[in-house]
């Protein structure tokens, strides 16, 4: 009687996760919290006091330099498509943050709707 064999069993390779998916919703899901930031902001600039806007300002300020490194190695490890429209975004945004003004030109927070918007096409296209 020969040696006992092994029983082998087949071969699964493991199952790779979803990464550009799970890459798109991190960029989504960093978008949607630098906007509502934005978002808080100005809506505190048009009815705040000058405290509560220097406080919406700091924090949007803060969470843009924070999410904003983040989102661009997203984006990198994406494609060179969706690095341009991750940039795009993100100047729109920057020219509202680091604003010193008491007021914020219209033309500068549709610019951030409409990159934000152009964002979310490109996320979606592909």
């Amino acid at each position: 009687m020969g040696p006992r064999l092994r029983k082998m069993y087949a071969y699964h390779p493991r199952r790779r996760t979803r990464g550009k998916e799970l890459h798109k919703q991190a960029i989504h899901d960093i978008k949607h919290r630098i906007s509502s930031d934005i978002n808080s902001f100005l809506i505190l600039l048009k009815e705040g006091n000058t405290t509560q806007i220097t406080d919406a300002q700091t924090r949007a300020k803060t969470d843009y330099l924070k999410l904003s490194e983040e989102m661009r190695h997203i984006a990198a490890r994406m494609g060179p498509k969706y690095v341009r429209a991750v940039r795009t975004y993100l100047d729109s945004v920057d020219a509202i943050v680091h604003t010193s003004k008491q007021w914020i030109d219209d033309a500068a927070m549709k610019q951030c709707f409409v990159t934000g918007e152009q964002l979310d096409r490109e996320l979606a296209a592909a």
